[in-house]
Formats: structure tokens, sequence, C-alpha cells
């Protein structure tokens, strides 16, 4: 994937939910900051009341903004909901050229399919607004060297071993797929399921409560989800709204039960998801898992 220089068109996308003015405007302050051109047509944004726009006007707006030319980069605005409903539209469509594509949270649909169905590698990230809310040093960081000077992220360390395959497994490799578990589970069924045999997964999720995590988690290992993964691997599962401190508590235990009963190799880790820190990972692309560090290859 070439890197972006600066000058470069960023067309700025809404597949899920809507934004305000205000937040439309810092986001395009952000990516001028950068030396970015960022890009958000009048037609981006409409009147339906879940969505940022009608599923067909959503639709048109993101074949245009993978297909223009002029264009380096589509990045996603904000996650929130809606993007599924995009993926009837884009079956139908013929693979564009390669197009780097940023965003996670409901982009999870997006990027498996992208993937999955068109061959694509693009990177799991913030969204604009998830940067703009936030602004975490490591992760600003990262990014700007992910999409400035190498193609590949920093490597992300501190990953530790959940069951005894993740302690026995020196060195693990394969093609990194995941993102939000709760829309990973709603690809279940769907011709764009998440496909896992040989390849890393990575998880994480927001205001979700451990049982129904467990809950998510059982119903993609009794779907044989796990089988046949090089690895899962447990990112960051936080909260934007206060829950009881016993619900903090309980995630370890939740999730270092569940990777015993596994046979694939179980891993945890911290600075991806919806918290302060999201660090870049590039789906598609080859990665190894070595010494409680995660590095793309």
């Amino acid at each position: 994937m070439p890197l972006l220089r600066p000058g470069d068109v960023v067309d700025v996308v809404a597949p899920s939910s809507g934004a305000n003015p205000e937040i439309i405007q810092k986001c395009l302050d952000l990516l001028a900051s950068w030396d970015l051109k960022g890009r958000i047509p009048d037609d981006t944004f409409g009147d339906d009341p879940f969505f940022s726009n009608t599923k067909d006007a959503r639709a048109r707006c993101l074949l245009r903004a993978l297909t223009a030319p002029e264009s380096t980069a589509v990045w996603c605005l904000r996650g929130g909901s809606g993007a599924t409903s995009l993926l009837p539209h884009l079956l139908s469509w013929s693979p564009p050229p390669q197009k780097l594509f940023l965003g996670f949270s409901d982009a999870t649909f997006l990027h498996l399919f992208f993937y999955q169905k068109w061959g694509w590698s693009s990177l799991h990230c913030s969204t604009l607004k998830h940067l703009t809310d936030f602004d975490d040093t490591p992760t600003l960081g990262a990014l700007k060297q992910a999409l400035f000077t190498s193609p590949l992220p920093a490597p992300l360390s501190g990953i530790t071993p959940l069951n005894e395959a993740a302690r026995t497994s020196p060195k693990i490799m394969g093609p990194l797929t995941g993102g939000n578990l709760s829309l990973l589970q709603a690809s279940i069924g769907t011709s764009w399921q998440i496909e896992t045999t040989g390849r890393l997964v990575f998880v994480e999720d927001v205001d979700e409560k451990p049982y129904r995590t467990l809950e998510r988690l059982t119903h993609l290992e009794q779907a044989g989800l796990f089988e046949n993964c090089s690895a899962l691997i447990f990112f960051d599962f936080t909260y934007n709204t206060p829950v009881e401190e016993k619900h903090y508590t309980l995630y370890p235990k939740m999730l270092s039960a569940f990777a015993a009963a596994l046979h694939c190799p179980v891993f945890k880790g911290t600075g991806v998801g919806h918290g302060p820190r999201n660090l870049p990972l590039w789906i598609g692309k080859d990665a190894c898992l070595e010494r409680g560090t995660l590095t793309s290859i």
C-alpha cells in the first residue's frame, strides 16, 4: 500500500451514523494539521432517522469515494451502526483498484468484505471522530508512522498467553483478521461471514457486559470459527457508559476461563479497541506473533 504524501486528498465517508457540523469540522481540521485535504461531499448526510443518510445514498457515497481517482484514501468519519446494510450493494460492484481504507467499530463489516471478497488489505484504526475525541499520543504516532513513514505499523507488544496452547506456541504466523466482536458474530450466516481458518483473529468490544461477551464468544466457538484459526487475540473490552465495578473484574476471569477450554492458542493484548488507545493493525496482511509481540510482515 503506497504511503500518503502531503497534499493528498482523503475522502471522508459516513457509512454508519451521522455527525454534527462541529464534529465534522474537527475531523477536517485534524486532516489539515497532517497536511492532508479532507473531502466530505454535501450529499454525505441526509434526513434518515437512524443513520447518516439513506442506504442508497450511503452506498453511492462510499462507491464514489472508493473509485475517485483523485483521492488516495477513504477514511470513516465515525462508527455507530448501519454499515452492514451497504454490503448487498458492494456485492453487485466489480472490485475497483485497491485504495487505502481506514476505520474500525461498525466498519468491521467493510474490512471483512474488502478482504474476503475483493482481496484488499485495509487498516483497522481509529475513525476520525475517535481520534479527535481522545487525542492519544501513542495512537496518533503509530498511525502517522503507518500512513507516512512505513506501510507496516510498529510492532504491538505486551501480548500474553491465556492457555496452554498459547504458552507452547513460540511463533504463530498467518493473515490477520477480526474487529468488533458483536459485529463478527453478526456476520455468521452471511456471505461475508468472517473466515478464520489459518488466520490470527483479534476481537474487541465496547459497552458489553462480560456475560454478553461470553455469549458471543460461545456462539463463534459453536459455529466452529475457532477450530482452525492460528490464534485468537483478545484486545480491549471497554465502557463509554458507567457500569458496576464488578464488570471490570469479571472480564479477566471470563476471558481466561473461556481461553482455557479452547484448543487454539489464545492471547490477551491491550491498546486496540474503543478506549483512548487504538493502535493500527492491517487486516488481510500476514502477521507474526512471537514472544508477546505482534508484527505485520
